[in-house]
């Protein structure tokens, strides 16, 4: 039996190498959403977010602080992907939220988008945390972007492989490059401070690990559905 898939026009796509014994028990299916109006509110919130929190100044309050951290706050390892160096960083940052949001955003659905941005934040600072202890402070919503893009790529994975698999060589290449690499970014000129390369790394990890959380959770709706149904019956 073939399995069908749908891109993101809503049309089903035949797949031939995707197969079982009944479609309801695909977490493809169920994984991959595709929302109708409600598309851009995640992504128009995070815009509108970080434009506040430049406008009031709340950089300090907010950035990742290791020693404010240590001392209780804890809300910084969250809060400190929303805020930035300046208005450069934030423009740069914007630019890179929309552009994700066209290539990828709109496969994510409102739950979906929720379950990114907060598993990604988490990676990034908890990562920048257990392995960068030289690492004073950290703002930007950089790292997020990697985790939404990686995780969006990944749910496209069945319905457009070939574009799929382009964004994740490419996000490997450039991390891995960052990572490896010994030059400094080409945008520390532009946003006024040095570029933590490690927070892309974690963010892209952070993607895939939101993915598989999605995949389980769809999973068990899957089974749970069925369920229901089979008492109704």
């Amino acid at each position: 039996m073939q399995g069908t898939v749908f891109n993101v026009d809503r049309k089903p796509i035949q797949s031939s190498f995707i197969s079982a014994p009944e479609q309801e028990n695909f977490v493809i299916f169920r994984c991959i959403h595709f929302p109708g109006n409600g598309e851009l509110v995640p992504p128009a919130l995070l815009f509108v977010l970080t434009i506040a929190l430049w406008a009031f100044g709340l950089e300090d309050v907010l950035r990742y602080e290791r020693h404010a951290v240590l001392n209780g706050e804890i809300w910084r390892l969250f809060s400190a992907n929303f805020v930035h160096l300046g208005w450069e960083h934030l423009m740069l940052n914007l630019v890179g939220l929309v552009l994700v949001w066209y290539l990828v955003g709109r496969v994510l659905s409102v739950t979906n988008w929720l379950i990114v941005v907060v598993m990604c934040s988490v990676c990034v600072t908890g990562g920048l945390w257990m392995t960068e202890a030289d690492l004073a402070w950290y703002v930007g919503l950089s790292g997020l972007l990697h985790g939404i893009l990686v995780a969006g790529a990944l749910l496209l994975v069945w319905s457009d492989p070939r574009f799929a698999f382009g964004i994740l060589a490419i996000v490997t290449l450039k991390v891995g490059t960052e990572v490896i690499g010994e030059f400094p970014s080409p945008v520390e000129g532009i946003i006024g401070g040095q570029v933590v390369s490690m927070s892309h790394l974690y963010g892209a990890l952070g993607g895939i690990v939101s993915w598989l959380g999605m995949c389980v959770a769809s999973k068990v709706h899957v089974h749970f559905d069925m369920d229901s149904s089979k008492r109704q019956r």
